[in-house]
């Protein structure tokens, strides 16, 4: 007996290896009657269980309201006291949840192209902008915006007017056009 273990060893000890590391595996896998860790990520980034945000357009009541974290778009403008005739919610998703610190900004049907911030001068907050209101922005058309708003909704909102270019959202050259008419809120 002693000369067949000799001749093979290897093939006795390879055994007991994968015994152990079966066991180890069976014994992660099982567990040893310890629950399983949940980690949960707060939704919104609110400490109280509740988000602020601020509704601002055409709504009843513009202001910032006080909503439970798990809160919709739809769910703030109702708080706001609804839209008002004429205002048009089509660019946003009123599905979507809200953010602890964000604007909403319902926009109106027919609002005037003098909006164009090349005209008026005020800066297009990349955090709440509405599809419409980048639309407005000399080079941005119809994809770039949607791209833009998609990104914030996938990648969260922006730090800074760069990562246009580093989510790879604009080309440069039509960055460049932009760059200087755009802001992000804190």
């Amino acid at each position: 007996m002693f000369a067949w273990l000799e001749r093979n060893s290897f093939l006795v000890l390879g055994a007991a290896g994968f015994l152990l590391l079966a066991g180890l595996f069976v014994r992660d896998v099982v567990g040893e009657g310890q629950p399983a860790a949940l980690v949960v990520r707060e939704v919104g980034g609110a400490r109280d269980g509740l988000v602020r945000v601020h509704i601002d357009g055409a709504v009843a009541a513009p202001g910032v309201y006080e909503l439970p974290g798990d809160a919709r778009v739809s769910d703030a403008i109702a708080a706001a006291g609804g839209e008002l005739p004429g205002a048009n919610a089509d660019d946003l998703n009123l599905a979507r949840y809200v953010r602890d610190g964000e604007r909403i900004d319902v926009g109106e049907t027919g609002r005037p192209a003098a909006f164009s911030p090349e005209v008026t001068g005020r800066l297009v907050d990349l955090n709440s902008a509405t599809h419409a209101q980048l639309m407005e922005l000399s080079g941005i058309g119809e994809a770039y915006a949607r791209r833009i708003v998609d990104s914030r909704i996938v990648d969260g909102p922006f730090r800074s007017v760069d990562e246009l270019r580093t989510r790879n959202l604009l080309p440069a050259s039509t960055f460049d056009k932009v760059r200087d008419l755009l802001t992000i809120s804190q």
